[in-house]
């Protein structure tokens, strides 16, 4: 569903049942609007040195368009959406550990959010979030870099989650 202008009324003007569509599907959009989260179902492992789409990812909640497939939102219609995000790190190693939002399968650097060395502590999380321009028919994902010298396992699984809504057009 995407966003129609409603047309101009004058008083005494009988509505066409297409006017009527209209003006009930706008309302139905502004009440619902797109809206989304998913969280990981199993542990991902990421390689060193490259940044990875976080995988298993599934739909926890999914309203007004968006659907998710392969650990990606789908973005129904071009406006500006916000987004938050989540990783969970329960061990690891010296080294960078980084998150950033993935457009069209592409890291946008600009949301990089960076622990720049194993805290020594677990578990530790990285957090996300901004908006972002969106068109219809992207692909938004959770993208993570870990600079360790060797594989990582994420964890906490409940904790890695990645939201994001529609904000305006």
């Amino acid at each position: 569903m995407t966003w129609t202008a409603p047309p101009t009324f004058v008083v005494g003007q009988v509505l066409t049942a297409a006017e009527q569509n209209i003006l009930s599907q706008d309302l139905l959009f502004l009440a619902n609007p797109p809206a989304a989260s998913m969280v990981c179902s199993s542990a991902p492992s990421i390689i060193n040195n490259t940044w990875s789409t976080v995988s298993g990812m599934v739909g926890e909640y999914v309203r007004g368009g968006i659907t998710i497939s392969s650990s990606v939102f789908h973005i129904p219609i071009t406006g500006v959406y916000r987004f938050s995000g989540n990783t969970s790190w329960t061990n690891g190693g010296t080294g960078i550990y980084s998150a950033t939002i993935e457009q069209n399968g592409t890291q946008n650097l600009n949301f990089v959010n960076s622990n720049v060395d194993d805290p020594g502590t677990y578990p530790f999380n990285i957090q996300i979030g901004g908006d972002l321009i969106c068109n219809a028919g992207d692909t938004i994902g959770l993208s993570v870099l870990q600079a360790s010298g060797s594989s990582v396992v994420m964890g906490y699984l409940v904790q890695i989650r990645l939201a994001i809504s529609f904000i305006e057009s």
